[in-house]
């Protein structure tokens, strides 16, 4: 049986655009920290994920990977 993807839940998470840049990873992307201002999280109905709703509060941060070649954020959550 082939694995699927099943749509669970939905992040939106409202992100400072001042990031600090704290170096380049191996992959050639750049490194940067970047506080969490708010945001939201909801379960999709009728799945696993249904009920978990809550309101991201600010004042946590992630890493991000920036690939400025391809303009493309690759997030590392541990929010």
């Amino acid at each position: 049986m082939d694995p699927k993807l099943t749509h669970v839940f939905t992040l939106r998470a409202h992100v400072s655009q001042d990031s600090v840049n704290v170096g380049t990873h191996p992959t050639g992307s750049q490194k940067q920290i970047t506080a969490l201002e708010g945001g939201s999280f909801y379960g999709v109905p009728n799945t696993r994920g249904e009920g978990m709703d809550a309101t991201l509060l600010p004042g946590g941060s992630d890493w991000v990977l920036f690939d400025p070649a391809t303009n493309v954020v690759q997030i590392d959550v541990r929010t």
